[in-house]
């Protein structure tokens, strides 16, 4: 036994893992991991322990179950849930007009002109990003007492998640001495979106007064022909 459990380590050690991007200090599901932000993996006795510690499942009646949620269900201790856990909206938008030496002096197209852009140049740049993130998930989970006090369970959580980005800037510089104009301008469309899955394995142990959890969440694997993205430049 105890060389078995070596090897396992050995493969899990081998194994690269990938680090996730939402964790459970920005989420808020359920009231209570609202109130505690998100230090629930002990202690959880609501639907939100099918994402925080499927473990604690097991200990969870039908009463318990709160109605203010989108989806709930449960037959045998499974529960499956959905939740936005991911939206953001960022836009950004600048102007400035003023004098700066932008454009490098050049010589002069034909003998006995001035320097080009010689000195500061009149300034004009408008600049404009918008940065829109949103994602839900469907948990589906299971737990089973295997004492009085401890449960064990396993939620899969399946996620599809939107990305875009547009940026969008503009320059123009004005060289007053010789009535000359320089324009150039970066626009940036990005939009990634991606269907992914991952595995959370939970444990639970509950006293009277003492609540003890410990979780495991596998790296998330997407689904290529559900995946993808575009750009333009």
């Amino acid at each position: 036994m105890k060389c078995k459990t070596i090897i396992g380590l050995l493969i899990l050690s081998s194994i690269a893992l990938k680090a996730q991007d939402r964790q459970f200090w920005d989420q808020a599901v359920g009231s209570k991991a609202a109130l505690l932000g998100g230090i629930v993996v002990a202690g959880v006795d609501d639907y939100s322990a099918t994402y925080y510690n499927p473990g604690a499942l097991s200990f969870l009646s039908k009463k318990s179950m709160s109605v203010n949620f989108n989806m709930y269900g449960i037959k045998d201790f499974q529960f499956y849930m959905i939740y936005a856990n991911g939206y953001s909206y960022v836009r950004v938008s600048e102007r400035y007009e003023g004098y700066a030496d932008v454009i490098p002096t050049r010589p002069p197209s034909q003998p006995g002109f001035p320097n080009a852009f010689e000195g500061d140049e009149f300034l004009i740049n408008e600049g404009k990003i918008d940065a829109l993130l949103s994602e839900v998930s469907v948990g589906f989970g299971y737990a089973n007492k295997i004492s009085d006090n401890v449960g064990v369970g396993f939620t899969l959580i399946g996620a599809y998640r939107d990305q875009t980005k547009v940026r969008y800037e503009s320059y123009a510089a004005f060289d007053t001495t010789n009535q000359r104009t320089a324009n150039t301008g970066v626009f940036v469309d990005l939009d990634y979106w991606a269907v992914r899955f991952s595995g959370k394995f939970g444990l639970a142990v509950e006293w009277k007064k003492v609540k003890l959890g410990v979780t495991l969440t596998t790296p998330s694997i997407a689904l290529k022909f559900a995946s993808g993205g575009t750009d333009g430049v």
